[in-house]
């Protein structure tokens, strides 16, 4: 019995190292010297899931390494507390999770630091507990159209008041091909703060349905939806927002800035129902999808079910989906929270997009949390550094371009 209690010390001691050093290895080596990696499915894909759990747990994986290196000296069970008590190979493991304690702390470190500069306060101790609780599910489901045998839904936050009130309006990520509206940090929070919040749905792609010309017309659908129903909701359409993550984040400035050039077409409503968008969100978007068919194999597979093929058989597709073609001088004014270790939306890419957009003279602001990856925490809890720094960059976005009182 003890020996199997030793052996099972050991595993779990072994396994929570490799999560450890592999998430924070992750963590802190720049993307770019991994592009080599992305170019294999089955890593880039345990590349991100690591990224999900370790930005998630936050300050927990200090916990976690704490432990690894606690059940592995267990089983190593040394004559004294130092190397010389020890084999060679039981040495390397105890040095290895010794190596994830300091390693997590440091990327806590970072991305605390990252946090900070952002304006959003300390956030090393985040979250502070894992989970969270992510607020009063939507007020109600509406229909937003029909499309063709389609019906498009959409979830509804209602503010308190009578309004009207300003209308942010989010569109869900998931690589163009999965995903759908539902609880996240962001609408109950937004709603309890003012703002009407529609969370949409739209038309899946996938490996036989290329719907790169009109998903984005899905969410101007929703978006005439807003018009049609403004008096009896209380919404206000000269102050609408655009919100996307991911692909979503594409989504969603790709809608509001074809708004602006009234190249919009959208699939239920007519064009001139569509309102007028004053201001993006985009977290970590897909704003590149020519780059990103060439940095990593997701970013092959998005393009081929998406948008149908590699960007050169379809140049005019691409050009339609990548989200600087759209950039004029009337663009809104645009917020861009990013993680720097994204190994799925790359950051040098965002980053790039948003030079695009100083350069025409838009507003916008670029947020880079160092050490954080694709979703940057943020996808089920509100208390993870990612989400708290997205919460606080909305709300002062918001309070600067769309206040609250007309």
């Amino acid at each position: 019995m003890r020996k199997f209690s030793r052996f099972l010390a050991a595993f779990f001691g072994v396994l929570l190292m490799l999560y450890t050093v592999v998430g924070q290895l992750l963590a802190l080596t720049p993307v770019p010297w991994m592009s080599w990696i992305l170019a294999a499915g089955f890593f880039q894909t345990v590349f991100i899931a690591i990224d999900t759990l370790r930005d998630t747990l936050g300050i927990y994986n200090v916990v976690i390494a704490l432990i690894a290196l606690a059940l592995i000296f267990r089983t190593v069970r040394p004559r004294r507390w130092r190397p010389e008590g020890l084999s060679r190979r039981r040495t390397i493991v105890a040095g290895f999770a010794g190596f994830g304690a300091v390693a997590s702390v440091i990327t806590m470190i970072v991305v605390s630091v990252g946090v900070a500069s952002a304006g959003a306060g300390f956030a090393f101790f985040t979250p502070p507990t894992p989970g969270g609780d992510l607020g009063r599910g939507p007020d109600q489901r509406v229909v937003t159209g029909t499309v063709g045998a389609t019906t498009l839904h959409a979830d509804l936050y209602r503010p308190d008041g009578a309004g009207p009130h300003p209308v942010v309006v989010f569109v869900h990520g998931g690589a163009f091909v999965a995903g759908a509206p539902g609880p996240n940090p962001y609408n109950r929070f937004l709603a309890d703060r003012g703002y009407a919040v529609l969370d949409v749905e739209f038309r899946l792609a996938s490996a036989t349905v290329h719907n790169w010309d009109t998903q984005v017309g899905d969410v101007g659908c929703a978006l005439t939806w807003l018009t049609r129903n403004a008096q009896p909701n209380g919404f206000d359409t000269s102050r609408v927002v655009m919100f996307g993550e991911s692909s979503g984040g594409n989504l969603a400035i790709n809608a509001a800035y074809m708004s602006v050039t009234k190249s919009l077409t959208p699939t239920c409503g007519t064009a001139a129902e569509i309102p007028k968008v004053v201001a993006v969100v985009g977290g970590y978007p897909a704003v590149d999808l020519t780059q990103a068919y060439a940095d990593s194999a997701i970013g092959k597979t998005v393009g081929m079910q998406f948008v149908g093929g590699s960007p050169e058989d379809f140049p005019e597709r691409y050009r339609y989906v990548d989200a600087a073609n759209h950039i004029t001088a009337q663009s809104p004014p645009t917020l861009i929270v990013q993680g720097g270790a994204d190994h799925l939306v790359l950051a040098k890419s965002v980053k790039r997009f948003a030079g695009k957009l100083s350069a025409a003279g838009v507003p916008n602001r670029y947020v880079e949390l160092p050490a954080l990856g694709h979703g940057i925490g943020d996808t089920s809890s509100p208390g993870t550094a990612g989400a708290k720094t997205m919460r606080d960059a909305i709300v002062k976005w918001l309070d600067r371009y769309v206040p609250r009182t007309s």
